[in-house]
């Protein structure tokens, strides 16, 4: 069987959350802030939801989708950022990636809540400069 190191980012894949088997697309592997691995997998079935899981969740790993990555997207990655408007959300984003459709998102573990992440859009997010 194929390893992540193998396929990685864009792997057709299924991964266990809350005891479900979810089939999608391997969009980005991250480690949060405690140093936990964890995979963002879009669904297949349900394009546009993203389910984060654990490494240890994630099982056969097939074929290639080829996803593309926007270098702005990067510069996201392991910044300090809070939303732009709506319910407070400090956090880091650990990792972004780019759905199948095209939408680029940015996954953020709340610096409030350490464990917590959610997705999001990068116009929904600014950087943190501590003000």
């Amino acid at each position: 069987m194929p390893t992540i190191e193998d396929k990685g980012r864009g792997a057709l894949v299924q991964v266990k959350v809350n005891g479900t088997n979810i089939h999608g697309v391997l969009l980005s592997i991250f480690q949060k802030v405690d140093g936990k691995t964890r995979v963002a997998v879009e669904s297949i079935i349900y394009p546009g939801f993203v389910f984060v899981s654990t490494l240890e969740n994630l099982t056969d790993m097939c074929g290639k989708v080829d996803l593309l990555k926007d270098d702005y997207l990067k510069t996201w990655e392991g910044q300090k950022v809070k939303k732009r408007k709506g319910y407070p959300y400090p956090g880091i984003c650990l990792s972004s990636f780019v759905l199948r459709d095209g939408s680029p998102m940015l996954a953020v573990e709340c610096t409030l809540l350490p464990g917590q992440v959610q997705v999001f859009g990068p116009g929904q997010l600014e950087f943190d400069n501590g003000e």
